[in-house]
C-alpha cells in the first residue's frame, strides 16, 4: 500500500516540477532575446552616430554622398529639402540586408 502512494507522490512532484520549469525557460528566453535587441540598437545608434558626424563634416552640399556603408549597414543620406540659403535638412536611412533599420533626420547648418 505504501508503495502506491509514493508513486503517486513521485508522479505529482515530477509534474509538479515541470509546471515550475517551463516559466523558467520562457524566462531565460525572453532575456536571451533582449539581450540581442539591445546588441542590434546599439549598433544602429552607433551607425547613427557616426552618420550624424559624416553629415556634420561636410563643406557644404555638394559634398554628399548618398549611400555608405557604415558599421555593417547600407546608410542613404538625401537632402531633403533646403530651409535656408545655409540651412539643410537631411534625411537618414539605416538598412541592412534591404531591410529598413532607422530613419532620422538632421538639421544643418553651414557657415
Amino acid at each position: 500500500m505504501k508503495k502506491g502512494y509514493i508513486i503517486i507522490e513521485v508522479i505529482v512532484s515530477i509534474t509538479c516540477i515541470m509546471i515550475l520549469i517551463l516559466p523558467i525557460f520562457k524566462t531565460i528566453n525572453l532575456i536571451n532575446r533582449d539581450r540581442e535587441n539591445y546588441k542590434n540598437n546599439k549598433s544602429i545608434l552607433i551607425t547613427m552616430d557616426m552618420s550624424k558626424e559624416y553629415i556634420q563634416e561636410l563643406k557644404n552640399e555638394t559634398d554628399l554622398l548618398p549611400t555608405n556603408s557604415i558599421n555593417g549597414y547600407d546608410v542613404s543620406v538625401q537632402l531633403e529639402r533646403k530651409i535656408t540659403d545655409k540651412l539643410y535638412k537631411y534625411k537618414v536611412d539605416i538598412s541592412k540586408n534591404d531591410n529598413k533599420e532607422a530613419e532620422f533626420y538632421i538639421i544643418k547648418r553651414y557657415e
